[in-house]
């Protein structure tokens, strides 16, 4: 819709509110080119049009650009990333788990797990954890709450951890372990989280 509006016919004040909508919608698209460009165009309108509260409501989009926007977990790695590291992330064939958006990508490919919060968290263990493996209990723990295993939550991981595996099959694999299971991108794809 917003290509439709020629923003060069817009008055000073109005432009800048497009551009900071324009910016908007391309943070969460992750695409830090289009939404750069849109915040210096922001920056150059609301300076021209002299209102300082209009010129703080653009340094506050251009700090919230530049903020960390992510937090990337690994095995005995934590630390946030900033939009650009996430977008080069996304556009590489590593295996990520979205917690934010609760998909499983890689590259172009992308399974979602918006409706299967359950598998989100299997997942999220297992990849927390590459390249080891995650024992059954810490898995029934963070997927189910369940404090003690018995039988039922065994069975219940089985038939998770069976439907884990169909649903994330274009990207990785589960390996079932000695302790519990191990996640194994598919050969094509960089391993690392």
């Amino acid at each position: 819709m917003l290509d439709a509006i020629d923003a060069g016919q817009l008055p000073r004040v109005p432009r800048v509110g497009y551009e900071l909508v324009r910016a908007g919608i391309a943070i969460r698209q992750v695409r830090t080119g289009p939404a750069r460009a849109a915040l210096e165009r922001a920056r150059l309108g609301a300076e021209a049009a002299r209102i300082p509260s209009l010129q703080a409501e653009v340094e506050q989009a251009v700090q919230a650009f530049h903020a960390p926007t992510a937090r990337f977990v690994g095995r005995d790695v934590e630390r946030l990333l900033a939009l650009e590291e996430v977008e080069r992330l996304f556009a590489s064939e590593t295996l990520v788990v979205d917690a934010c958006r609760n998909v499983v990508r890689a590259g172009g490919k992308v399974v979602s797990l918006s409706t299967r919060p359950v598998l989100l968290a299997l997942v999220r263990a297992l990849a927390a954890e590459w390249p080891g493996d995650v024992a059954r209990e810490t898995l029934l723990n963070q997927a189910f709450g369940a404090r003690h295993a018995d039988d039922s939550h065994r069975a219940r991981l089985r038939v998770e951890i069976a439907r884990l595996r169909e649903a994330i099959k274009p990207l990785a694999t589960l390996r079932a372990t000695r302790r519990g299971f191990v996640l194994q991108p598919t050969r094509e794809l960089r391993s690392a989280f």
